[in-house]
């Protein structure tokens, strides 16, 4: 049983139960929504593909010697519902959270991932950009 089955539970540990209330006035399929997304990244996170995104250059080019170390982290799936949920509460205008489906939120959340390169000098800090702009940006 995930935590997404019981929405009271789960609204009233996030303390986002008021917040999704309004919301579900203006779209009543809210929940099976947010059910969808979250579904969908929990399958992300398990199947490694999440990973895979934010490792990719090293397994792609191997440990560039500019790198000293990196840590990564990954959203939890949890968080990113509760995100949706306050985001769609707190800027109405935002038509990108206003219409997020489990196809667009990919697209939408910008910080599902999150990585911090150290490099061993200030000076290489571009070769490790370079080759991030080229693996993900290109």
């Amino acid at each position: 049983m995930t935590d997404m089955e019981d929405k009271e539970i789960f609204l009233g540990k996030n303390k986002i139960a008021e917040k999704f209330y309004e919301l579900e006035k203006i779209n009543p399929d809210l929940w099976e929504i947010l059910q969808g997304i979250y579904e969908d990244y929990e399958k992300r996170l398990k199947d490694g593909s999440l990973k895979r995104t934010i490792t990719g250059f090293i397994e792609e080019f191997g440990t560039p010697s500019a790198m000293h170390s990196m840590r990564y982290r990954m959203k939890s799936p949890e968080s990113l519902i509760v995100k949706i949920i306050r985001k769609k509460c707190s800027d109405f205008t935002d038509l990108d959270y206003a219409n997020i489906t489990k196809d667009t939120y990919g697209k939408v959340i910008m910080d599902l991932l999150g990585a911090r390169i150290l490099i061993r000098h200030r000076y290489q800090w571009e070769d490790i950009h370079d080759l991030i702009w080229h693996l993900y940006f290109k």
